[in-house]
């Protein structure tokens, strides 16, 4: 056995006896317990801050999965585990009173295969080998290896060599990737680079960067979203983990920084890299087609074919990957099948499939996610299917029905329960007082695999969904995207709430949508488009001052708002004046922001995309006429005005009421 393998004990057994063996078997040994359970004369550290221990090295750790097993606690704390070094997982000695019983099932499955033994909790001490649990201490020295020192120098020639040549690192967890970029900004820093940013989702993320460049005060960390909306000057920008980061948002960043370098790991807890690498090449391929890439192969904290990195990888599914299909692809042969989380237990290959895609479709798909999908008895998952291959797949997630006590105190804002999403929003952010009586079937996730898309799969499959769902209304919540609006609006889908921020996640602001299937259903959606379509104006000029303006266009036309017909003689006259360009905008401002957005909603289309989105930038945005210039980049505000009368008195002459002006 290789010493730089890191080992797994497993025992079997009730907590006291299992603590108590692991007591007698670290015999005082340095060690991180990580549990949801008090325990005596242990410090214990809860699943949810298994992250603080990010940076760190542990040499023994003890989980406890007894009651419960957090995959993402396990994924970010068995990275900080070194090679010889011992995780001790506690599990139940009934799985089936488990909270996940599938899941632990199919860990006992794996362990088996993996050949790691289970042992009960009363024996373990007399049966353990002593050589499995050395005595080790964490390394502090550091020195690059050859291959480290490769994407060393590639990284140092982003800052000096040419401009546009951005470079794409990836690793699997434990190849010290975050280490070479700390040493690479050190040895730049001493080469004369003196501002070097740093980006990550979160700062403990990037801990290793700046102990590796200790000593170099020209590194400013900020978070995705900081360093997208202040853009400050750098020599080099450094992206850890792009991986959890929107694209959209890597996009920008992408197109505003000339030297600029993305790291993300490929298979770990912290985001998906395969997903990554699918989505952002396009982007890099579009704005920097001369972008290099570079991948860190070999492990630095374990031995190469270390037992609990294979263990992890298949127990969390983290190197899935979409299956390859035999193109072209017949879609004569494609069969929708609905799968049960008992069908994934009996077969690997095919949770493997359906996990992949959800992978490589979504952002920051996670370990707890998998755990979700066998454990959860609130989802169903549906497919399209090539014969034994996937080629599509929706997670839809039962809510509502809640009974109208809980509804009452959710619209009253006393209760929140968990889950329940949609209803949530419609009960409480809508105001609508019995919405969460209601059933739902949201779609919490579809992915279509990439050989397959833009071949209305996706469409496909929600008109499977839709026929064989007794819900009173479908739903689903996303990233409002111009691609994802355009595709829920085909199927059927009307937006009834936005979220008034970015989501971290995606970058977007966040949308659900409905499409009715009962008569309340229906009743549903008139009263929450009506509380939409009354707030969503107002709120452009506040809270969704920086909402897309392409986008609010889309959202207007999707109510076909009617033509206000409560103008006054007075404010029919500032229109046909301003369109005229006998005035300026201040003179009409009030008249014009009343008779804009259905005017925009019947024939905004009939203007040009600059024209339409002017107008929404400046009228109902309330952005200054330098802001409008810039965004739209517009030669002075004279000649934005002149395009803004014009666009007005297009708009007024294609309306028929009396009411909403014709140019005369």
């Amino acid at each position: 056995m290789n010493i730089e393998h890191r080992q797994i004990l497993v025992i079997n057994g009730n907590r006291q006896q299992s603590v108590a063996q692991c007591q007698i078997i670290l015999n005082g040994r340095q060690s991180f317990w990580l549990s949801d359970q008090q325990i005596d004369s242990i410090d214990t550290t809860p699943f949810k801050k298994a992250r603080t221990q990010l940076g760190q090295e542990n040499t023994a750790i003890v989980f406890d999965a007894i009651d419960h097993f957090d995959a993402n606690a396990l994924g970010a704390v068995a990275g900080t585990l070194i090679g010889g070094g011992l995780l001790i997982l506690l599990l139940p000695a009934n799985t089936n009173n488990h909270q996940q019983p599938r899941f632990i099932k199919r860990l006992n499955t794996l362990l088996t295969s993996h050949n790691i033994k289970n042992y009960a909790a009363e024996s373990v001490t007399t049966n353990v080998p002593l050589y499995d649990l050395p005595v080790l201490k964490p390394v502090k020295t550091f020195e690059l290896t050859a291959e480290q020192q490769t994407i060393a120098s590639a990284i140092i020639n982003v800052a000096k060599g040419r401009r546009k040549r951005p470079l794409v690192i990836t690793a699997d967890r434990g190849r010290g990737k975050t280490s070479v970029l700390g040493a690479a900004a050190l040895a730049l820093t001493e080469k004369g680079i003196e501002n070097i940013i740093v980006c990550a989702p979160a700062k403990a993320m990037v801990q290793p960067l700046f102990q590796h460049a200790a000593g170099a005060d020209n590194l400013t960390f900020y978070a995705p979203d900081e360093l997208d909306q202040k853009r400050p000057t750098a020599d080099l920008v450094i992206i850890d983990e792009a991986g959890a980061i929107p694209v959209p948002l890597l996009t920008r960043l992408l197109q505003h920084y000339s030297r600029i370098v993305f790291s993300t790991t490929v298979l770990g807890y912290e985001g998906n890299g395969r997903g990554f690498a699918i989505r952002f090449q396009d982007q890099l391929d579009q704005y920097t087609p001369s972008w290099r890439s570079a991948t860190l192969e070999a492990p630095i904290r374990w031995a190469v074919n270390d037992p609990l990195e294979s263990l992890l990888n298949d127990l969390l599914l983290l190197g899935t990957a979409a299956t390859e299909l035999t193109m072209p692809v017949a879609q004569d042969k494609i069969t929708y099948q609905q799968v049960s989380s008992d069908q994934l237990i009996e077969d690997e290959y095919l949770l493997r499939q359906i996990f992949g895609l959800l992978v490589i479709a979504h952002y920051q798909t996670r370990p707890s996610d998998l755990l979700q999908l066998l454990d959860s008895d609130d989802l169903s998952i549906y497919t399209l299917m090539l014969d034994d291959k996937v080629v599509a797949v929706a997670v839809v997630s039962h809510e509502g029905g809640l009974d109208a006590e809980l509804t009452q105190s959710i619209f009253e804002g006393k209760r929140r329960p968990q889950g329940h999403l949609v209803p949530q929003v419609l009960t409480f952010q809508s105001g609508i007082p019995n919405a969460a009586c209601l059933r739902t079937d949201r779609i919490m996730r579809i992915a279509v695999h990439p050989e397959c898309q833009n071949q209305t799969l996706g469409t496909e499959l929600l008109a499977h969904i839709r026929q064989h769902s007794t819900a009173d209304y479908l739903s689903t919540s996303f990233g409002l995207s111009s691609s994802l609006l355009n595709f829920w609006s085909k199927s059927g889908y009307r937006p009834i709430h936005l979220g008034l921020k970015r989501e971290a996640s995606s970058g977007y602001h966040s949308a659900v949508f409905i499409l009715p299937m009962s008569a309340e259903g229906e009743t549903l959606l008139v009263d929450a488009s009506s509380h939409f379509s009354r707030n969503f104006v107002a709120l452009l000029a506040d809270a969704l001052k920086t909402f897309k303006p392409n986008l609010v266009l889309v959202l207007l036309k999707q109510y076909q708002l009617s033509a206000n017909l409560s103008l006054s003689i007075a404010e029919q006259r500032d229109i046909i004046r301003f369109s005229q360009g006998q005035c300026g905008y201040d003179l009409v401002m009030a008249s014009l922001k009343q008779w804009l957005p259905p005017a925009l909603a019947m024939h905004g289309e009939q203007l040009t995309a600059e024209d339409a989105q002017l107008l929404v930038m400046r009228v109902l945005q309330h952005h200054d006429w330098a802001s409008c210039c810039s965004t739209l980049s517009i030669t002075g505000k004279q000649f934005a005005l002149v395009k803004m009368q014009q666009a007005v008195a297009t708009l007024a002459g294609l309306l028929a009421s009396t009411d909403c002006p014709r140019n005369k």
